[in-house]
């Protein structure tokens, strides 16, 4: 069950949003504009940091709080929007 979670989990950053899709029958999508993103959190158990992988939080105006399960590397991935937002003059 958790391989096919793994593997039917997409997420995306654009210069304008982020984008995260789940499901495999059922789908569930989370869109977040780069402009309304105020934090991001990230949470890893000890399995997780053992094996880098984690949950990606982010917080937005309007939308209190957008997890993402189940991410590669989630550090890395909050680093690089954080640079991308560096970058484009945007502020989390």
């Amino acid at each position: 069950m958790a391989l096919i979670r793994y593997k039917k989990t997409e997420l995306a950053f654009t210069n304008k949003r982020v984008i995260a899709k789940f499901g495999f029958i059922s789908r569930h999508t989370v869109e977040i504009y780069l402009s309304k993103v105020e934090s991001l959190q990230v949470s890893q158990g000890i399995f997780g940091r053992i094996f880098d992988f984690g949950t990606l939080i982010i917080s937005g105006a309007g939308n209190p709080r957008a997890p993402i399960p189940g991410i590669d590397s989630p550090m890395l991935l909050r680093r690089l929007l954080m640079e991308f937002q560096d970058r484009s003059g945007k502020a989390l």
